[in-house]
């Protein structure tokens, strides 16, 4: 699935079968775990890496985005990673535990000191094969370096807070890209990045021919984040599997930071609202107002100037236009930028067509 860039799936192992996998991945580095603490090695033919964790019978399969490229089904995934473990470390089909079956009393109701209802045992089936991370992406397409400096002036006006997320502006190279996370940066983050410069800073000269002119936005999921959620989603990759999941994450946490509609150069919007044949002319002065507020100190500030209601009125109506609240400036780093208008490529219909 194309939409899915990598993850960290967990396997129940028979405990039997912990010192046989604690020698296949003795030559490890232990230096930032502590002794004992955990046992890591990538595999010599596949693009994956095991990770022991010793305070418990789970051995972590860590897959990067090479492996799950082809991969349609979670059924698929699960299988291909369970006979690679079994080639990999010489056991058998029955020491990876795939389920497990436990009872669950049913809740007891009393009134005055009696109970109402007899006491019942609920069995439910219990998925072993769980996540500890898993990364969804979008990977958009630049047609010139204009449309990246534009993307940059996004990244400097767009919110500086969103959903528990802190911005922070970080660069490959010369290129300045986003990102949102916790204090923690254990629960979810949300990276918008020029993907060939990351390769180039990796040294991955190849990757960088790849991803060039591809920006990609990342919403990663982190084992805190799962684990909390799993009141109403089960945290397996059966679940998380699945591109419904991938898009309803992208509208909870990067819609509210990137918006859904095209990003317009600052005149080129300016010129749209003034077009508007419905809108009064006080109205279109005071979108025009904000809208150029914003791509002066950032959509944070200008929120400052208004009131809560005014200022959500504004920028829906703004979007009612088909117009991006963050609108990029016409001249940037003192060069005319000549796009007018850019794709919104955090958009799933708007990404490359094959999973690269």
């Amino acid at each position: 699935m194309k939409h899915i860039d990598t993850l960290d799936m967990q396997l129940s192992i028979n405990p039997k079968c912990k010192k046989l996998i604690k020698s296949n991945l003795r030559n490890h580095d232990t230096s930032k775990y502590g002794k004992g603490g955990a046992f890591k090695k990538k595999h010599p033919k596949y693009p994956i890496t095991f990770f022991y964790i010793c305070r418990g019978c789970y051995l972590i399969v860590k897959l990067s985005h090479e492996f799950m490229v082809g991969i349609e089904s979670a059924d698929a995934l699960i299988e291909k990673v369970i006979e690679i473990t079994i080639e990999y470390f010489g056991i058998s089909r029955d020491d990876i535990i795939e389920n497990r079956a436990i009872n669950e009393p049913m809740m007891l109701f009393k009134y005055k000191g009696k109970v109402l209802n007899k006491p019942k045992i609920r069995t439910r089936n219990l998925d072993l094969i769980e996540l500890n991370r898993i990364e969804f992406k979008n990977d958009g397409k630049l047609n010139c370096s204009d449309e990246q400096l534009g993307i940059q002036d996004i990244f400097r006006i767009c919110e500086e807070y969103s959903n528990r997320c802190y911005k922070e502006l970080f660069q490959y190279s010369t290129r300045t890209n986003c990102r949102y996370f916790n204090d923690n940066r254990c629960y979810v983050s949300v990276v918008c990045y020029f993907k060939e410069y990351e390769r180039l800073e990796k040294k991955d000269w190849q990757g960088a021919t790849k991803y060039k002119n591809v920006i990609r936005t990342e919403v990663k999921l982190w084992n805190a984040h799962l684990n909390y959620s799993k009141r109403h989603r089960d945290k397996t990759v059966r679940k998380y599997f699945n591109e419904d999941v991938a898009q309803e994450y992208f509208n909870k946490y990067v819609v509210p930071i990137f918006y859904t509609e095209p990003y317009y150069r600052i005149d080129k919007a300016t010129e749209l609202i003034y077009e508007c044949q419905w809108l009064p002319m006080y109205k279109k002065h005071r979108l025009v107002k904000l809208l150029t507020l914003i791509n002066e100190v950032g959509i944070t500030k200008a929120r400052e100037n208004y009131d809560a209601e005014t200022f959500r009125k504004y920028i829906k109506q703004i979007r009612d236009l088909g117009i991006n609240p963050l609108s990029y400036s016409r001249y940037i780093n003192g060069k005319e930028i000549k796009v007018k208008k850019i794709k919104n490529f955090t958009l799933f219909k708007n990404s490359i067509e094959e999973d690269i």
